[in-house]
């Protein structure tokens, strides 16, 4: 029974990593994807088209890192108790 117990917080810890490594993944994302082409097309108004475009799908695939990063989060919550 004590090694069942173990073996749960191990997997909910590293449910946790994975979780904190996706978070990371859609941080990094919205910097690369978002911020950073914003401030380089900041003056000009040819490329707002594709700025848009690019902050669309880069609010995207964060989001989507986000999503996965919550359901590990509960994965390892649910694991816990």
């Amino acid at each position: 029974m004590v090694k069942d117990e173990v073996t749960q917080r191990l997997r909910a810890e590293r449910l946790r990593s994975l979780a904190t490594i996706y978070q990371n993944l859609a941080a990094g994302t919205v910097l690369l994807g978002g911020v950073l082409p914003g401030l380089r097309y900041a003056g000009s108004g040819d490329q707002s088209a594709l700025l848009g475009t690019n902050l669309v799908l880069t609010l995207f695939v964060a989001s989507l890192f986000v999503g996965i990063s919550h359901s590990l989060l509960a994965k390892a919550v649910r694991l816990e108790a």
